[in-house]
Parts: structure tokens; C-alpha cells; sequence
């Protein structure tokens, strides 16, 4: 069974970039907002090394919300 390169870039880039954008963005609330139950170097290590669930656990349990809502 030989898959073509372009057949499987064309698979594995749109799960590439969900996965960095995932990332991105729990950072950037990592960064700017901080976090809630555990400490920011725990949640960091969190993000950057437990895969995709990493960032889908910071973003449900450990974002702060924005306290700036109207």
C-alpha cells in the first residue's frame, strides 16, 4: 500500500496546522490571561509536551476568562 506524497501531505497538514494553532493559541492565553488550578510552569509543560490534549486541557480547565466582558 504506497501512498503518494502529495496524498499524504494533503492529509497531514491540515491536522498539523489545528495542532500548532491549538498551541498557539492556549499559549497565548497562557501568556496574556494566566491560569486557574494548577501553577503557569505546570500548565506550560502541560501545553508544550502532553500532545493535543495538552492544549484542549488548558484551554477547558486552565484559562482564566476574560474579566473584561460587557
Amino acid at each position: 500500500m504506497n501512498i503518494p506524497l502529495n496524498d499524504l501531505l494533503v492529509m497531514i497538514i491540515p491536522l498539523l496546522l489545528l495542532h500548532f494553532g491549538l498551541i498557539g493559541f492556549a499559549l497565548y492565553n497562557w501568556f496574556k490571561y494566566g491560569c486557574k488550578n494548577l501553577s503557569k510552569p505546570i500548565w506550560l509543560v502541560i501545553i508544550l509536551l502532553v500532545n493535543t490534549a495538552g492544549p484542549i486541557a488548558f484551554i477547558l480547565f486552565g484559562r482564566k476568562q476574560n474579566d473584561n466582558s460587557n
